[in-house]
């Protein structure tokens, strides 16, 4: 894992700044590493890191709720990125910040007992955000129904919300997700393929990773999350790309 940071105190940094900082995550150490990441469980949730399932053969982190109806696990990042207005070499420039991951949902039984209400993939302006929070960029999930789900492309600007579904998935299989945002705009990919563009209702407040599994019936669902990047590219023609 590649952190590169300016040497503020932890939770203070908006990582804005000419090192172009850039994450990286794998759980190839086999842990969840603090001085990055936290988490919060309720209800019987738990987090492990350094799991390989067997559709898989990398190392992934497995967030996993229990079985009580509300049981939740989450993992944010400790530093928050800035959408929006910041300096470089003293000229104001317009970020240009891409997140981009792999993850899939798993259940004891269907794809219907994961939360649509809670469920969130992407970014936030808390650390503990969630499909209902203001103020978030991600991926969440719709119209569950065993055994598929649909995909949501989500923006929302202090309660205001602009919404996509752009895909249908079912339980047990890998897919790709990416976020870029640019120039008042965000821009959705699904499997390396470009699905939604959001031009409005785009925060600009600094943004925490938030990643958030939990259940609504009473049985284990679990997200499985690997290979995060996250960081600013200096060129817009980078985004489509």
């Amino acid at each position: 894992m590649i952190n590169t940071i300016d040497g503020r105190p932890q939770g203070e940094r908006p990582l804005v700044n000419n090192a172009m900082t850039y994450l990286f995550e794998d759980w190839s150490s086999g842990a969840i590493d603090a001085s990055v990441w936290g988490q919060s469980t309720a209800l019987g949730g738990t987090l492990v890191a350094g799991v390989s399932p067997g559709t898989r053969g990398s190392t992934v982190l497995l967030i996993i709720t229990g079985i009580a109806v509300g049981s939740n696990a989450q993992l944010y990042s400790l530093d928050r990125w800035q959408n929006g207005y910041a300096s470089f070499n003293n000229t104001s420039s317009l970020q240009n910040f891409t997140l981009e991951f792999e993850a899939m949902v798993n259940s004891a039984t269907n794809i219907g007992t994961i939360d649509e209400a809670a469920f969130f993939m992407g970014l936030s302006s808390t650390q503990l955000g969630n499909r209902a929070s203001n103020n978030i960029i991600g991926f969440g999930l719709t119209n569950i129904a065993a055994p598929n789900a649909d995909v949501q492309t989500i923006t929302d600007n202090a309660g205001v919300e602009t919404t996509n579904s752009v895909a249908t998935i079912q339980r047990n299989v890998w897919h790709h997700y990416r976020i870029t945002t640019w120039n008042g705009r965000v821009f959705f990919f699904f499997d390396h393929t470009l699905v939604a563009t959001h031009t409005t209702n785009v925060p600009t407040a600094a943004l925490y990773l938030d990643f958030i599994q939990q259940s609504d019936i009473g049985t284990f669902s679990y997200l499985y999350i690997t290979n995060i990047t996250a960081g600013y590219q200096r060129y817009p023609e980078q985004i489509l790309v």
